[in-house]
């Protein structure tokens, strides 16, 4: 991994909790792939799934 590549990732870290922060669910789904591999089995149960960006951060 480069330097630059590094901060690419440090950024995109930091643009997903901005706009978490501020609910702008548009441009959050942006920063995503077009399907997001969900995993809350350790949270409450139930199998991994894998959906649409924009249906992972509509909840």
């Amino acid at each position: 991994m480069t330097a630059t590549d590094r901060l690419d990732v440090i950024e995109a870290c930091d643009r997903f909790g901005w706009y978490a922060d501020r609910r702008d669910w548009t441009a959050m789904t942006g920063l995503l792939a077009g399907a997001v591999r969900l995993d809350y089995r350790a949270l409450h149960g139930g199998d991994p799934a894998t959906v649409a960006a924009a249906d992972a951060v509509a909840g």
